[in-house]
């Protein structure tokens, strides 16, 4: 059975007593302690994790939100995406692909973050020189593959060779800086819009502000787009 996204997501819970939520690999169990503190347990593709107590009054409640995956270890500010298969670009050529991520899972209460679950592997990954690369999160057909569907986004990568040369694209380094999940009316999860320019060399991959691609989808407002310069190879 489907899940009922627009049930889950972007909705406010009460915690009377006790509330469950299930996202297949990820379970949560939200018991009230007290009428000041509830114990939340997860389980994550099976396995339980410590519980913790969070401090929500008994008039509040919880709002669970898909986020990028950004969630790791120590802090990135970029993702890296290896595409499913190379794309070959003639010279001043442009195209589209879709591709679908995993996100993770965030917990809010009161408008604040309380706990954030990667539904996802969460791996590592250096784009460019030890001295000069940048520490990503990396995501590709493999990790994505670990993921139920219906808990993937969609996002619709540009590609467009600005160059007299053919080029080969096979990763973009996104920046998480505006990134950011929806659902459509169908119910579906959605990113928002990427670029990625290619000119000799180097690939400009941009995080727009506006949604071309699902005109229905709502995202936050953003001030401005967001771009990242790949410098050391695509």
């Amino acid at each position: 059975m489907a899940l009922n996204l627009s049930e889950v997501f972007f909705k406010e819970l009460k915690i009377v007593d006790e509330l469950q939520i299930d996202l297949r690999k990820f379970k949560a169990f939200l018991r009230r302690i007290d009428e000041s503190l509830v114990e939340l347990t997860k389980v994550v593709n099976g396995v339980g994790a410590e519980s913790k107590l969070i401090n929500i009054p008994h008039d509040g409640g919880v709002v669970l939100k898909p986020m990028p995956p950004f969630y790791t270890p120590v802090e990135v500010k970029y993702l890296l995406v290896k595409l499913d298969k190379p794309v070959y670009m003639k010279p001043y050529g442009a195209t589209r692909v879709l591709t679908k991520l995993p996100i993770d899972v965030a917990i809010e209460s009161g408008g604040a973050v309380v706990d954030i679950t990667p539904l996802s592997r969460v791996k590592l990954g250096l784009y460019g020189p030890p001295d000069l690369g940048e520490l990503t999160r990396y995501i590709d057909s493999t990790i994505v593959s670990e993921v139920p569907p219906e808990l993937l986004g969609l996002m619709t990568l540009y590609i467009e060779n600005k160059s007299g040369e053919p080029a080969t694209l096979s990763k973009v380094v996104i920046p998480l800086s505006g990134l950011a999940v929806s659902i459509s009316d169908e119910r579906g999860l959605f990113f928002n819009d990427v670029t990625a320019s290619l000119n000799r060399g180097l690939v400009e991959v941009t995080v727009r502000r506006e949604v071309t691609t699902a005109a229905k989808v709502r995202f936050p407002i953003m001030e401005r787009d967001y771009t990242y310069v790949m410098k050391f190879g695509h």
